[in-house]
């Protein structure tokens, strides 16, 4: 009984290690640049249809037409994106628009996920 005890919680160990704050070393990634918490990040905002995904796309030759990809395709066509984490949609705010993007954490996925604080439309 001990033994599957031991073996019950090293898998929960192991589970819950990976969940946590991202500190990825990519050249592009928000961990080189020098921002702290409640720093602002930049980029082009995509809603994901048929989903309840934000992305935020940080290529300045991000293509509009590209708004209707799936996921997968942003990946493979764009390094540079992250998932947001918002608690509502912001209804002011279009897919495909340029936005500055108010966070408090990074956390490990891929893409990575960021904790939005605010965003905000930025005029071209």
């Amino acid at each position: 009984m001990k033994h599957i005890l031991l073996i019950v919680f090293l898998a929960l160990g192991f589970t819950l290690t990976g969940c946590g704050e991202k500190h990825v070393e990519n050249e592009n990634d928000l961990a080189n640049e020098q921002h702290t918490e409640g720093s602002q990040i930049q980029g082009y905002i995509v809603f994901i249809r048929d989903s309840e995904r934000t992305i935020l796309v940080r290529d300045e030759n991000f293509n509009i037409q590209d708004i209707n990809l799936p996921l997968k395709e942003l990946q493979k066509k764009y390094e540079d994106i992250m998932l947001l984490v918002v608690e509502e949609r912001p209804n002011h705010i279009k897919s495909g628009q340029k936005v500055e993007v108010g966070w408090s954490k990074i956390l490990e996925s891929d893409p990575p996920q960021v904790v939005v604080t605010r965003i905000e439309k930025i005029e071209n």
